[in-house]
Parts: structure tokens; C-alpha cells; sequence
């Protein structure tokens, strides 16, 4: 009689029997029931970042989320396409500084990297691994790089002015405008989005009020630069100025 068949027609059936024997049972019973046996992965989390912008000098938290029908012991993060640890927490939050995700991802600012997370879930006799999240984008940032200014025909009585932003940059919420070496900006503008995905932002002015302006403050020029929704918030230098020349319609500066 086999060690299976013996433990289930043993007199003194009892659970340490059961336990010390479990898997010569596991293999009795697949084999008088075959059955099949499909192991499905947990649940994938939900991970959320916030901010996802970030200064050296700022924080990032992080949260893998697990859905509520599972059990989790610990969690673990990890970095797309970087060859290093994971963290694992089994809080499953954790808080990294800007400096803390260089260090991770063994680069140096400016960052833009993915995050991922999963989770391991709990049970009497192994772990399972769940599906992955979906990645977010996490940014560093150390300092921002300089806008381009344009300005386009000014035919009629309108100017359009425009304020570049760098690629890299695609995070920027809104851009300011000054006149001459003013400290203190003209006005503001949200960012859009060109067909080639790069940011803007563009003035439309009254091009006498702008003449006269620039009269007043003895100057031909402008400039601009763009705000960062990062933490904490960021403000890029000052483009370049952008000279007019020639007569400023009937003013003279």
C-alpha cells in the first residue's frame, strides 16, 4: 500500500498525519480526480505618485494600491528598464526624496523614469506574485532649461509672442511675459500643445499698448519663462530677450 492510500486507511487519522503526508495525498487525489489546475495571478495594483514633478530637495510618495479582495503582505517597487533593487515595503507606501531616486536609478538630474509596482499576497503554504501596475512617469528636476522667445509679424494692430518651452520639460503649466528688466512680469499665459507635442505659450498683445509700454521703461525688449508644477515649484530662467528694431510704430524708445 502506498504512503497516500496508508494515510487515508490508517485508524489513527489525524491532522499531523495529514500534514507530515500532505504531499503524497496531493498526489493520490490528482491522480484518482484528475483535474486541472490553472494558476491565476493576483490581482494587478493601482499605484499612485504624487507629486510627480519633483525638486532634488523634494519628496515623492508613493502608493501601491491593493485591490481590497486581496491579501498583501508586502509590496514591492521597481524602476522600468533600470537594473536595480526593488524597495519592498509591507506598508506598501514609501516616501523617496529627489536625491533617493538619482541614487536609484544611478543617474543624475534632470530624471524621467517609470515606476512600477507588485504585491505578494498571503497564504498558509506559498506566495503568490500579482500582475505588475500600470508604470507612472516620475520627474526630477535640478535646473530648468531656458525658454525661446519669437515674435511673430506684427502687421495689424496685434503681436503674437511666443514662448518655447524645452521638450524635456512637458510638465510646464503657464509662462510669463516681461517687458524690459522689469522684475516683475506683464502678463501670463497657459501652456498649449503643438502637433509635434512640444509646449508653448503664446501673448496676443495690442501692439500700440506694448510700444507704449516699452516706452515707458526705456526699453525694446521682452522675455519669458515657464512655471513647473513640481515640489517645490519650479521657474525656469528668463529667455533670452527679444529686441525690437526699427521704428515701434509712432513711439521712439
Amino acid at each position: 500500500m502506498s504512503v497516500s492510500e496508508n494515510v487515508l486507511h490508517t485508524s489513527e487519522f489525524s491532522l499531523d498525519s495529514i500534514y507530515n503526508n500532505r504531499s503524497a495525498l496531493q498526489s493520490y487525489f490528482l491522480n484518482v480526480f484528475p483535474i486541472f489546475i490553472l494558476e491565476i495571478p493576483a490581482v494587478k495594483p493601482q499605484l499612485k505618485i504624487s507629486p510627480a514633478v519633483i525638486r532634488e530637495s523634494g519628496s515623492v510618495q508613493m502608493s501601491c494600491e491593493v485591490p481590497q479582495s486581496q491579501s498583501a503582505f508586502l509590496c514591492l517597487f521597481y524602476l522600468h528598464g533600470v537594473e536595480a533593487a526593488s524597495y519592498n515595503r509591507p506598508s506598501c507606501q514609501i516616501s523617496l526624496s529627489g536625491m533617493q531616486l538619482l541614487r536609484w536609478a544611478r543617474q543624475t538630474s534632470p530624471l524621467e523614469a517609470e515606476v512600477g509596482c507588485y504585491y505578494l499576497t498571503a497564504s498558509l503554504e506559498e506566495r503568490i506574485k500579482s500582475n505588475h501596475s500600470d508604470p507612472v512617469a516620475v520627474t526630477v528636476l535640478n535646473r530648468l532649461q531656458t525658454p525661446d522667445i519669437t515674435v511673430s509679424e506684427h502687421i495689424s494692430i496685434s503681436i503674437f509672442i511666443f514662448c518655447g518651452i524645452p521638450k524635456h520639460y512637458g510638465q510646464a503649466s503657464s509662462c510669463r511675459l516681461y517687458t524690459g528688466d522689469e522684475p516683475q512680469y506683464y502678463l501670463t499665459s497657459d501652456t498649449s500643445r503643438r502637433e509635434s507635442g512640444d509646449l508653448f505659450c503664446k501673448f496676443a498683445l495690442n501692439k500700440d499698448i506694448l510700444f507704449k509700454r516699452l516706452q515707458s521703461l526705456r526699453s525694446r525688449e521682452v522675455s519669458c519663462d515657464y512655471t513647473v508644477d513640481s515640489q517645490p515649484p519650479s521657474v525656469s530662467p528668463r529667455s533670452d530677450p527679444f529686441k525690437f528694431t526699427g521704428k515701434i510704430s509712432h513711439y521712439t524708445c
